[in-house]
């Protein structure tokens, strides 16, 4: 439930409090159970979808600087690195769509 409503709000910033009031368990409960079960942190995870995100951004020719903005990155060095740490591709090269085809899929 929690992995369904991060996918589809993409927050800026997990909040526990928040996440935890969706399903009723304590902050603590939620988090441990997201891990064991999902195998990563919520923080992870929502990183994780942000970057996916991001690349779909990217595909979609929006600017470094816009892309960082939407997802809640401080800045769009900080992105450029994370997301180059994530898929070993920089972004401009995903935005050059005469290099890369992204086929979106859905798998939430």
């Amino acid at each position: 439930m929690v992995a369904s409503w991060l996918h589809t709000h993409i927050p800026q910033v997990a909040e526990l409090k928040k996440l935890s009031a969706l399903c009723g368990l304590s902050e603590s409960r939620l988090a441990h159970l997201f891990t064991d079960e999902v195998g990563i942190s919520i923080r992870q995870y929502l990183l994780w979808i942000k970057m996916r995100y991001a690349a779909e951004l990217f595909v979609r020719n929006k600017t470094l600087s816009e892309v960082a903005h939407e997802i809640g990155f401080s800045d769009s060095s900080h992105l450029s690195r994370t997301f180059t740490r994530y898929f070993a591709l920089t972004p401009s090269y995903l935005a050059n769509n005469k290099l890369v085809e992204l086929q979106i899929c859905d798998d939430s």
